[in-house]
């Protein structure tokens, strides 16, 4: 009996504490770079591996992008990639995914994520700055 309490005593805290846990409670932007550590493929980049870097160059986080061509010419063009992706911060992860037709600009929906950005929504605007490495700047812009 005592160890039945004991145990309901401790899911009641976790619940009350995952309740109280903190996330963004109006609209945000996210301004950072990722430069590409690794990328492997058989007809281009289907991974991609970055390190997030914050406007001081310091690292904040990680990044994997995955991305599939999915263009055969016709409506969808040659250059059509279908992409998810996670963004790792330290304090939690923005979940993306969309299609690509460059990957010198484009344009991702934010579909949620965990710990400070739970619940989110919003857009990724990626724009390359450099081929090599790969560096492109991110700007998420987040809502609750």
């Amino acid at each position: 009996m005592r160890l039945v309490l004991v145990a309901f005593v401790l899911a009641i805290v976790a619940v009350v504490g995952a309740s109280g846990a903190q996330s963004i409670t109006g609209p945000a932007l996210i301004r950072v770079t990722a430069v590409t550590d690794f990328e492997r493929g058989l007809d281009g980049p289907d991974v991609q591996v970055s390190t997030i870097r914050d406007r001081h160059g310091n690292r904040i986080g990680w990044a994997a992008v995955f991305c599939r061509d999915i263009g055969s010419g016709g409506p969808l063009g040659s250059a059509t990639a279908y992409c998810f992706g996670t963004y790792n911060f330290p304090k939690g992860r923005i979940q993306t995914t969309g299609t690509r037709k460059s990957r010198s600009s484009y344009v991702m929906a934010v579909v949620g994520g965990t710990g400070l950005y739970s619940n989110v929504g919003g857009v990724l605007l990626v724009r390359t700055i450099s081929e090599r490495p790969r560096t492109e700047r991110l700007l998420f812009s987040l809502e609750p």
